[in-house]
C-alpha cells in the first residue's frame, strides 16, 4: 500500500502548493492583511510556516485518531496481519510521521514563498490587474496540479474498484450452497484406542448418527483426508498422457448433501454402493476432452477405484480465494489408516430453528470426552477468515481512494471558484451584452470539464499500467476490466461536475451592474 499512501500524499502536496500560485495582482489579497505589519521577508516566512503550524497543532488529536484506528483494526481484522493483536502505538513512529508531515508542509509551502520573493508589496496593493500573462500562466499551472490530483485519484479508484469486483466474484456461491447455514468442527482421534480403523469408523458413525437425529439438523457429513494425485479415467483421453491431476477427497455419503452442493449431472451414489461409486466436480469434467461420456467410466488413482455416477458443482470449502481444481469424492472408508486421524464435521442446520453451536459440540464430545472438539464455527466464518488479508487490503485501498477523491474534488472546487471570482468583471460584461445564465453556467462547467477530462485521461493511462502490478491480488477479474474502469471514470467525472456546479451557479447570479462598478 506504499503507492496508495504516496499518491494521497502527492495530492495533499498539490493542494498545499495550489493556493500560492497567484498572479501579481492576486498578491493584494494576502498583502492587505499583513503588509502593514511585516516586511516582505517576514511575509515569505509566514507563508512557509503556516503549513507547518496547521500540521503540528493537533498532535494530541492525531495521537487519539491513531489509537482509535489501531483499535478498530485489531477488533475488526485480527487475522489480516500477522501478530496484529500485539501491535501498539509507537511514540517514535508517531513522532517521525509528524516531523515528516511538517517537513512536507515546509517544502511545499516554499513554492508560494519563492513566487512572492522580491515582489513590491506597495505596487501589489495598487495593481489590481488580473489579466497579465504571468497570471494566466499561474492559472494554467493551478489547473495542471488539479489534473494531477484527479489522475492520482482515478488510479486509486481503479485499484479499489478492481479489488471490490474481485471480492464480489470471490463471495459468489453455487446455487444451493449456503455456508452461513453450515457448522464445522474438528476432532483429532488420537491415542491407543484409535490406533486401528475399527474404533475410528465406530466413532465417526456414532457421531453422524447422533447429529442426524438432533433437532434442527438437516444433514451432516465428514471430510477425513485429501490426496493430491494423478487419476485416470478408463477410455477417456485426458489433458496429459499420464492422467488428470486431481484432489481425491475421502468423505462420507452425506458430506455433499450437508454442504448443499447441487448435482449437475448423473445421480447420487447409492447407499449400498458407496465403496464402488464416486462423484466428480465440474472442474474435473472440464479437464477431460470428452465430457459427455464421463458418466459410467471407471476412475482410478491412489486409493481411488470406482465408477463415476455423477457430477457436482464446484464450491469453496476452505479458501474463498482458491481457484476450483479437479476433485473426486470417494468414501472415507477406502482411505488409508491415519493415526491420529483428523475428522472435519460439516452440519447443515435449519435456518428457522438452528441449534446452538455449543449444543452440537457437546453431542460430538459426549461420544468420547478424551477427544476434544475444536474449531467450532460456521463455514461462512471459516471462509471469511481465509480472505482476511484481502479484505484488509480492500479497506486500505478503498480508504486511500476515498480520501484522494475527496481531496481532488475540493481542489477542483477551489480552482473553479477562484476562477469565477477572478473573472467577475468578464462575466458581468458577458451578461451585460446579452449572455443568459445558462450560457454562464455552461462556460464555467466547460472550464471544469476540461481540467477533469485531462486528469481522467492521464489517470486512465497510468491506471492501465499500474493495475497490472496488482494482478496477483485479483480473483477472476482482469487487471484491465472495462466495467471497472468505465464505472470509476463516470464516478469521478460526475463528482467533479457536481463540485463545479456550485461555482457555476454562483457565477450565473452575478449582478452585471455591481460587477462592472466594483471594477
Amino acid at each position: 500500500m506504499c503507492f496508495e499512501a504516496a499518491a494521497v500524499a502527492l495530492i495533499g502536496c498539490a493542494e498545499r502548493t495550489t493556493p500560492g500560485m497567484r498572479a501579481p495582482g492576486e498578491v493584494a489579497s494576502p498583502v492587505r492583511s499583513t503588509a502593514l505589519r511585516c516586511a516582505s521577508s517576514k511575509l515569505n516566512l509566514l507563508i512557509m510556516a503556516v503549513p507547518t503550524v496547521e500540521l503540528s497543532v493537533p498532535l494530541k488529536l492525531l495521537s487519539l485518531m491513531a489509537k482509535a484506528a489501531l483499535t478498530l483494526m485489531i477488533r475488526t481484522w485480527p487475522q489480516a496481519v500477522p501478530r496484529l493483536t500485539e501491535a501498539r502505538l509507537d511514540a517514535p513512529v508517531l513522532l517521525f510521521s509528524v516531523v515528516l508531515s511538517c517537513l512536507t508542509g515546509l517544502i511545499f509551502g516554499f513554492v508560494p514563498a519563492v513566487l512572492l520573493w522580491g515582489k513590491n508589496l506597495d505596487a501589489a496593493l495598487k495593481d489590481n490587474s488580473q489579466t497579465s500573462s504571468s497570471g494566466k500562466h499561474r492559472t494554467q499551472l493551478r489547473k495542471v496540479l488539479i489534473s494531477v490530483e484527479i489522475a492520482l485519484a482515478i488510479v486509486l479508484l481503479a485499484g479499489a474498484g478492481l479489488m471490490l469486483r474481485s471480492f464480489s466474484r470471490m463471495s459468489a456461491n453455487a446455487p444451493g450452497f449456503k455456508p452461513e447455514s453450515i457448522l464445522t468442527m474438528r476432532v483429532s482421534l488420537a491415542g491407543k484406542q484409535y490406533a486401528t480403523w475399527i474404533p475410528q469408523q465406530s466413532y465417526i458413525q456414532t457421531a453422524l448418527d447422533r447429529l442426524e437425529v438432533f433437532p434442527g439438523v438437516e444433514a451432516s457429513g465428514i471430510d477425513s483426508e485429501t490426496l493430491n494425485t494423478t487419476v485416470k479415467v478408463q477410455g477417456l483421453v485426458s489433458g496429459t498422457s499420464e492422467g488428470t491431476f486431481s484432489a481425491v477427497r475421502a468423505v462420507s455419503l452425506g458430506y455433499l448433501r450437508a454442504m448443499g452442493v447441487p448435482l449437475v449431472a448423473g445421480k447420487w451414489p447409492s447407499d449400498n454402493r458407496t465403496l464402488d461409486e464416486v462423484l466428480v466436480n465440474e472442474s474435473f469434467a472440464r479437464s477431460l476432452s470428452q465430457k459427455g461420456e464421463l458418466l459410467g467410466r471407471q476412475v482410478s488413482g491412489g486409493f481411488l477405484n470406482g465408477r463415476i455416477v455423477g457430477v457436482v458443482a464446484d464450491f469453496k470449502y476452505s479458501q474463498m480465494d482458491a481457484e476450483p481444481i479437479p476433485e473426486v469424492y470417494t468414501s472415507y472408508q477406502l482411505a488409508p489408516l491415519m493415526s491420529p486421524m483428523t475428522v472435519h464435521f460439516f452440519v447443515r442446520v435449519d435456518g428457522t430453528s438452528a441449534p446452538d453451536a455449543n449444543a452440537l459440540r457437546r453431542v460430538v464430545a459426549s461420544i468420547d470426552p478424551t477427544q476434544p472438539v475444536y474449531a467450532v464455527q460456521t463455514l461462512q466464518q471459516s471462509l471469511s477468515d481465509s480472505i482476511a488479508p484481502r479484505r484488509f487490503n480492500l479497506f486500505l485501498l478503498g480508504t486511500f481512494a476515498a480520501v484522494a477523491l475527496l481531496m481532488a474534488l475540493v481542489g477542483i472546487y477551489g480552482v473553479i471558484a477562484y476562477s469565477v471570482a477572478e473573472r467577475t468583471q468578464e462575466i458581468g460584461i458577458r451578461m451585460a451584452v446579452g449572455a443568459d445564465r445558462g450560457h454562464i453556467i455552461g462556460m464555467v462547467l466547460l472550464e471544469g470539464a476540461k481540467t477533469t477530462l485531462f486528469g481522467v485521461g492521464t489517470g486512465l493511462v497510468a491506471a492501465f499500467g499500474l493495475t497490472r502490478l496488482m494482478s496477483s491480488l485479483l480473483y477472476d477479474v482482469k487487471a484491465y476490466d472495462p466495467t471497472t474502469f468505465l464505472s470509476v471514470t463516470l464516478l469521478l467525472i460526475g463528482a467533479a461536475m457536481l463540485a463545479c456546479a456550485g461555482p457555476a451557479l454562483r457565477a450565473s447570479l452575478v449582478n452585471p451592474v455591481l460587477a462592472l462598478r466594483s471594477e
